[in-house]
């Protein structure tokens, strides 16, 4: 336990700490654009939904990539006993029915391309409102700097995808719904993260989306839990 608080109290500090970066009046819906569009998966894409394919008996079977295919979806990420693909929102009924007809039950998880941040809901097919001010956003750290930053990955996270984020030399400092999490590090290994193609959102962690700060008789009382 005293481990845990020692890992998580260095964190809290950085979220309270760290030095005001320049904001800028031009908006825009994303500061990082992630990732490359020239580079699979696609990145998350507006009038889309992700879905979850799993066989219709329960038995934990490999769903074909060519059934999805075929039926007008797009691979996501595969994990054995079940499928993430994308479909194209207007044929979702009738993509349902025809993998039914095959023996694939699927499940709409449109929160796999939201993220539920302490003071805003972010739809990463849209990336950020335009119309936020701009007091809210940050836009650089200073060179060799840490600074807390905004990911999500395409899916439900894997193992390889966790250890990638700690080779390129992030610190992960909170899990965030869906499959998002904040991380600290200075700017110089966000070139590296924005090519990870498992990684469809890579931001800055603005201060509109971190919340309150609540005072308790004075003192500052907030949490940022690690999550191992």
């Amino acid at each position: 336990m005293h481990d845990r608080m020692g890992r998580i109290l260095p964190v809290f500090l950085l979220a309270l700490c760290l030095p005001a970066a320049t904001a800028s009046a031009s908006g825009s819906r994303y500061l990082f654009l992630q990732p490359d569009a020239s580079a699979p998966p696609p990145p998350a894409k507006v009038g889309w939904i992700k879905v979850e394919l799993t066989a219709a008996d329960r038995n934990a079977l490999p769903i074909p990539l060519t059934a999805l295919t075929a039926a007008g979806g797009e691979d996501v990420a595969d994990y054995g006993s079940f499928r993430i693909a994308y479909v194209p929102v207007g044929i979702v009924k009738a993509f349902r029915a025809r993998l039914a007809s095959q023996g694939i039950r699927m499940r709409e998880r449109d929160e796999l391309d939201r993220i539920e941040t302490p003071g805003a809901s972010i739809d990463v097919r849209r990336g950020i409102d335009p119309s936020t001010p701009s007091s809210g956003l940050i836009r650089e750290y200073p060179p060799k700097t840490n600074g807390l930053y905004l990911l999500q990955f395409i899916g439900p996270a894997k193992a390889e995808w966790y250890k990638a984020l700690l080779d390129i030399g992030w610190t992960v400092a909170r899990y965030l719904p869906s499959d998002a999490y904040v991380v600290a590090g200075p700017p110089e290994l966000a070139a590296r993260t924005r090519q990870l193609p498992f990684v469809q959102f890579f931001d800055f962690y603005h201060p509109f989306e971190k919340g309150s700060v609540h005072f308790d008789e004075g003192k500052p009382r907030a949490f940022l839990y690690a999550y191992d």
